[in-house]
């Protein structure tokens, strides 16, 4: 990490931090990245002026109709026209970015050689390769761009044309985006495959005690509160099915305490509400994105969580942690909204640390009806390799379910996963809690 320090604060060298308000997933990767940078590092954080990224996100998450059109857009032809139109949008209204960069270099006290420019959003990385000519003939300075991909989702748009470095999270990402690239001829980007980036402090290494409190929110007999994360996503997706488990299982046993986290919004408002008059429900909310992140973060720093109920989004990749960290709680996935949660799923299942279809079906059947589980079943052996399960798309059906997993050891099981890739993993280099440190370690070779 010296030689990244040295490079990284060095005084010829401005490092931008450049996220968008699109859902709170990029500034969850953004705060990783920033948090996991050495102290004598000071990076300028930049947030997109352009708001029309956001209200898109939010429209395709909450409108039916246009969510249809969204995720239509995302395959096939539909999205080789889409990429294409959007692109183009991005890279001829680059203005209110390139104001801000002007200012920040304006601001300077002595002209720097080396402008690093880290996007976690495709939209900001598309407009600063767009400018990166001109800024450099202006300033006399060497303009990187470095893209952090925020979902395991190969999705076109992420491949930013003039970029210096694209991260991703696994094989298929790159060589998804590689096809692309050839196939359209745009030209050569470097990509390289890193473990998705955990903020450090989730990747702690819990205590005895800890690790000891959390395994007991597995154990049906014992009567120690069962803590369960409930972050509601950027866009408010799904709060009814939220609320309805939420009340669900609070009615059913007061071992089970919820901590929700949310922005303070019209979206929200009601939920929140309601959601504070639920016995054992604590709720942390703010108008701000970045408070709302600081507070999700503070809620698994004062507390052992055991499992946490969000949609397959880039919460997914806790599950790169094992329950013996902070982070590491079992994850209980609501239906997925859009390809790349899709996508995040399918990175789960081929590393094993989600059920197979057949497994899964076999637990919602019989959590929904009741069945005990067989004589000698095999199922709780198989849960040592999971960090997390799909949940039925009815809060009823989804509680039984929760609460069958109690009672006939799954969750025990699981919570003894090392989140260590199999043997037979073909791309086991994807799997690991590193992903920070080896992201900055990359960029520091392109000072």
């Amino acid at each position: 990490m010296a030689d990244i320090a040295a490079c990284l604060s060095h005084e010829s060298v401005v490092l931008v931090l450049a996220y968008a308000s699109v859902g709170l997933g990029h500034l969850r990767v953004t705060d990783a990245l920033l948090d996991g940078l050495p102290a004598a590092v000071n990076p300028v954080l930049l947030r997109a002026s352009d708001q029309t990224a956001t209200e898109l996100h939010r429209l395709s998450s909450i409108h039916p109709r246009m969510r249809s059109f969204m995720e239509w857009s995302q395959h096939g032809s539909a999205e080789q026209l889409f990429t294409s139109l959007y692109r183009r949008r991005l890279r001829s209204r680059p203005h209110l970015l390139e104001a801000q960069i002007e200012g920040m270099l304006a601001a300077r006290p002595t002209a720097p050689k080396t402008l690093l420019f880290i996007s976690t959003h495709f939209g900001l990385a598309h407009q600063m390769a767009s400018l990166a000519a001109r800024i450099e003939k202006r300033y006399d300075i060497n303009v990187r761009i470095v893209v952090s991909v925020t979902d395991d989702s190969p999705q076109h748009l992420w491949y930013v044309e003039g970029a210096s470095l694209i991260v991703v999270p696994s094989e298929r990402t790159k060589r998804t985006l590689v096809e692309y690239a050839q196939c359209n001829r745009l030209t050569p980007v470097p990509i390289s495959v890193v473990p998705y980036p955990m903020n450090p402090e989730l990747s702690r290494q819990f205590t005895r005690h800890e690790y000891a409190l959390r395994k007991a929110q597995a154990d049906a007999g014992n009567q120690t509160k069962i803590r369960i994360s409930l972050p509601v996503s950027g866009a408010a997706v799904g709060l009814t099915y939220s609320f309805d488990i939420l009340a669900r299982l609070s009615s059913r046993s007061p071992r089970f305490s919820f901590n929700v986290t949310s922005r303070n919004s019209t979206f929200t408002e009601s939920f929140l509400s309601a959601a504070r008059k639920i016995k054992h429900t604590k709720v942390y909310a703010s108008a701000h994105d970045r408070e709302v992140v600081d507070l999700y973060d503070s809620v698994f720093s004062k507390q052992v969580i055991g499992y946490e109920i969000t949609k397959p989004s880039e919460q997914a990749f806790k599950a790169l942690l094992s329950p013996r960290q902070r982070g590491g709680v079992i994850l209980l996935f609501t239906d997925p909204v859009g390809r790349q949660e899709y996508d995040n799923l399918y990175f789960l299942a081929r590393h094993g640390m989600i059920p197979t279809n057949s497994e899964t079906d076999e637990i919602w059947e019989r959590g929904i009806t009741g069945a005990p589980a067989p004589h000698g079943w095999d199922i709780p052996q198989s849960a040592i390799h999971w960090r997390g399960l799909r949940l039925p798309n009815t809060p009823e059906d989804a509680t039984r379910v929760i609460e069958w997993c109690l009672h006939n050891g799954v969750f025990a099981a699981m919570m003894s996963s090392h989140a260590r890739p199999h043997t037979d993993d073909r791309h086991a280099h994807e799997l690991g809690d590193n992903g920070v440190s080896q992201f900055w370690k990359l960029v520091a070779e392109l000072c």
